[in-house]
């Protein structure tokens, strides 16, 4: 996206997630969430700002909006296994970026967000599933309250294609990490750091190919 014709429309997206980045940090600072998150609102901002209404190229929209999805999902991982609960201002952080990263999208704005709604829907069918067969067969919830919305979030970032990947990496770093002991709380086993290393890895690997 560039050129005279780019600049409103990535404009008004810049200043939409600067503003509610800043606002969601601060919100999620007086619910008790992690302090990181409410610490890089405003540099958050401040960098959206800089890179949209100065510079107006994808590669720096796109590292903007990964830094700011990123630490939302440190956040929420750390929150997970300290706490057993995920933020939903995280959630939204991530959704949102995701939005606007599809917005800015090489495919162009239509399919970029096309793709993310795809990728949001499978990741959210995926996991309801999943948690309705483990309750129907141990008569107990088997996810947390938090990680459907936080990997329907994350599936903004991967689409369609890389959500099914993402989630049995997920799937894999999880008990991994729950055989080692440390990723064990009151609540069972935090599933945010998992969903999020998945992501994560699956969502780099697309930006480099």
């Amino acid at each position: 996206m560039s050129g005279s014709a780019a600049i409103l429309p990535v404009g008004v997206s810049i200043l939409a997630v600067a503003g509610s980045t800043y606002l969601l940090s601060w919100s999620m600072a007086r619910d008790g969430a992690e302090g990181l998150l409410a610490a890089f609102g405003a540099l958050a901002a401040g960098l959206t700002l800089w890179a949209g209404l100065v510079l107006l190229e994808f590669e720096i929209l796109a590292a903007t909006c990964l830094a700011i999805a990123g630490l939302a999902g440190l956040g929420a991982s750390r929150s997970d296994l300290a706490r057993g609960t995920i933020p939903d201002m995280a959630s939204l952080l991530i959704g949102f970026s995701g939005l606007v990263f599809g917005l800015a999208s090489p495919l162009g704005a239509k399919w970029g967000l096309i793709d993310a709604a795809l990728g949001v829907v499978l990741a959210a069918g995926v996991l309801w599933l999943a948690g309705r067969f483990v309750k129907m067969r141990r008569g107990q919830a088997g996810l947390g309250g938090g990680d459907l919305p936080f990997a329907a979030a994350c599936a903004t970032w991967t689409g369609l294609s890389a959500t099914g990947p993402a989630l049995l990496l997920a799937v894999v770093l999880t008990a991994a990490y729950g055989l080692s002991g440390r990723g064990r709380t009151a609540r069972g086993i935090a599933f945010a750091p998992g969903l999020f290393g998945g992501f994560l890895v699956m969502t780099v690997a697309g930006l480099i190919r």
